[in-house]
């Protein structure tokens, strides 16, 4: 597997050109779960939490010793791709192309296409370097097959109140408490083999802040409930409809239906939290009869 990945990621770079604007493209370099330590101190634990296969690095380099590098991840998967992406990401742009989600901001480049995340860095920030790594991200992303389809399960999210670019998808508990803390322990039993789509979402109660809305896919409808039952018991004690007004006067709330959950959190009151719920679950609905799957 991670022998035919990196001959995917060779041929990728195999197609930037060797020199741009005086700078010359240097040896490439790989790198696996296992020693990408190796490479990036203190930021490879997202990438392995995401359970990408491997990832190319090609450096270019100026007269002066100067580099810019960048990087391509084979993330095994659209989903895990798109991931990544929206981990960190404030906003969303078409900087690179058309065909391709990015975001460009003070040198700093990361994109998305198919089952590859990229990024590069060009910093101190000129106008030479910045159109240097579009053209090379253009270059990398006209040579993926693929697009940029998000996850089912994020579209059982309503998209209309969405905050934008507040989307996060992942599979690890690590992420859970990024919007909401909702307690230290993995109540909701999220682990690789579940989806989770996490958003933040306006509501018309006023200048109230948004809510947090969370789905859950589960790989079947026993392990959903088992979840369901758990985080229940733990934060909504009591409750016969699910929904619980908090200490700081929001709400909190959840809904499970067959193999999906939902959470909302810091909604300003009762009929909110239930709309948002019902939301979610007429999504869910609209996923099951013409949803399609992107791995």
């Amino acid at each position: 597997m991670a022998g035919e990945s990196e001959r995917r990621l060779q041929e990728l770079v195999d197609g930037l050109p060797d020199q741009v604007e005086g700078w010359r493209r240097g040896d490439a370099e790989f790198y696996g779960p296992d020693d990408l330590y190796r490479y990036i101190n203190g930021g490879a634990e997202l990438f392995i939490a995401y359970q990408f296969t491997s990832v190319v690095s090609q450096p270019y380099v100026d007269v002066n010793d100067d580099e810019i590098r960048l990087d391509v991840f084979d993330m095994g998967a659209p989903s895990s791709a798109f991931g990544v992406f929206s981990h960190s990401r404030e906003s969303v742009d078409r900087f690179v192309a058309p065909d391709a989600e990015s975001e460009y901001a003070g040198g700093l480049l990361h994109f998305w296409k198919g089952r590859y995340y990229g990024s590069a860095l060009a910093y101190p920030e000129t106008e030479t370097k910045k159109a240097m790594i579009r053209e090379l991200a253009r270059r990398i992303t006209d040579r993926i097959e693929g697009d940029c389809r998000w996850p089912d399960v994020v579209a059982i999210l309503p998209v209309t109140d969405l905050v934008p670019d507040s989307i996060r998808y992942f599979r690890h508990r690590a992420w859970i408490n990024d919007f909401h803390h909702f307690a230290d322990e993995n109540l909701l039993n999220i682990g690789a083999d579940t989806e989770v789509a996490m958003a933040r979402v306006r509501t018309e109660a006023g200048e109230a802040p948004p809510a947090v809305l969370v789905a859950i896919r589960y790989p079947s409808a026993a392990t959903a409930a088992e979840a369901t039952a758990q985080f229940t018991q733990a934060l909504l004690p009591g409750t016969a409809d699910g929904l619980r007004q908090e200490s700081d006067d929001t709400w909190l709330g959840c809904l499970h239906s067959d193999d999906i959950v939902v959470i909302v959190a810091e909604a300003p009151d009762r009929k909110t939290a239930k709309g948002l719920l019902e939301a979610c679950e007429r999504s869910r609905d609209h996923v099951r009869r013409g949803g399609h799957d992107d791995e």
